[in-house]
């Protein structure tokens, strides 16, 4: 190929989007890339590629992660459609609950007349919450519990207020979410535990205004089974909507069940609340891409372990269908031609110059 015609890749590589904020890290991979279309599909920049990067040096050959990708139906994004914000919603930015609430346990109870229900008028309500620590890690006996507290900042524009505060609210809880409102298996039924049902949290703070922080204190009750544990939860207004993109995790031990390093890796893969039980650490790892619903799902065996976005490239330079294995990593890469693109944790499948990479 003349290097001063054209560049020395072909724009036709795979980018992940939209990463969950665990990211993934895989250490030496082995495994394929199936591509079954004729368009070229570029995927963003991720924690993902950037694991990938740092376990192999410039040029290396060897083990690899695997590719596919194809034409036809993948799973629905497990991790980031359930605090989407529907356009009926749009005026309070947030997420629409179902129906049916939980049914609640007595709030903690605050001194009457010690909290001011003033609620200034704004022209659009926006309810925005970010957790000050995004992920805590605990860890318990079997059957033992704990005191845990998860604080919020108020980045939104009105009050927040606790159930037990004697406003009329808008009154803010923490629930349960991947899924949205399940059931806990760290509830606890002490009096006072802080709990309303098995998937909402009382907000401790009895009024929270916009830059101030809330605390959701409660008591974990842990479960028989020793295994790591991850219990995620996000922001809720009992009877109206979940806040958007306010999700805070605890990573829970139970006992002994792995060694540090399986421990480390089990926390590593889990995709959302639930157990690491079913994460074999040493399985298969592969990523499919999908050209047709522009979806590539990273599995660990049978496990799903995340799904991103893809966008597709030029079709002048279409991606290569099949199943491809990654010849040799880059942690920078930049095109032979103009516009003279940077292509960050450069990952080759063909020796031609196809390729994975971060967004130039």
């Amino acid at each position: 190929m003349n290097s001063s015609k054209k560049p020395f890749y072909r724009h036709t590589s795979i980018l992940l989007a939209l990463a969950f904020t665990v990211g993934v890290g895989v250490g030496s991979l082995s495994d394929s890339l199936n591509l079954q279309s004729s368009q070229a599909s570029v995927l963003q920049r991720s924690p993902f590629i950037q694991d990938l990067s740092r376990h192999a040096s410039i040029g290396s050959l060897g083990k690899s992660l695997a590719y596919e990708v194809y034409d036809g139906n993948v799973v629905d994004d497990k991790v980031g459609d359930d605090t989407s914000v529907p356009d009926t919603v749009k005026p309070v930015d947030a997420t629409p609950i179902p129906k049916t609430e939980p049914a609640l346990q007595q709030a903690p109870s605050v001194a009457t007349g010690t909290v001011s229900c003033d609620v200034p008028k704004v022209t659009k309500p926006v309810y925005k919450g970010t957790a000050l620590i995004q992920t805590q890690a605990i860890s318990l006996n079997r059957d033992g519990t704990a005191q845990v507290t998860i604080a919020y900042q108020n980045n939104g524009n009105i009050p927040w207020f606790s159930d037990a505060s004697g406003c009329k609210g808008p009154f803010v809880q923490l629930g349960t979410t991947h899924e949205l409102d399940r059931a806990s298996a760290f509830m606890s039924r002490e009096s006072q535990s802080g709990w309303a049902d098995n998937n909402r949290i009382y907000m401790s703070t009895p009024r929270v205004d916009p830059g101030a922080s809330a605390m959701f204190t409660f008591k974990v009750q842990a479960p028989s089974q020793e295994d790591a544990y991850r219990e995620m939860f996000g922001l809720v207004i009992p009877g109206m909507a979940w806040v958007k993109d306010s999700d805070s995790a605890l990573n829970i031990t139970v006992g002994q069940p792995y060694d540090p390093d399986t421990l480390a890796k089990k926390f590593f893969y889990i995709n959302g609340s639930g157990t690491g039980a079913p994460i074999d650490i040493n399985a298969e790892k592969k990523v499919d891409v999908n050209l047709t619903t522009q979806k590539a799902v990273l599995t660990l065996g049978d496990y799903v372990v995340r799904e991103f976005n893809v966008s597709t490239g030029s079709p002048k330079h279409p991606t290569p269908v099949g199943t491809w294995h990654i010849l040799f990593k880059q942690q920078v890469r930049i095109g032979g031609a103009s516009p003279f693109y940077i292509m960050p944790k450069w990952q080759a499948i063909r020796p031609d110059g196809y390729g994975f990479h971060g967004l130039p």
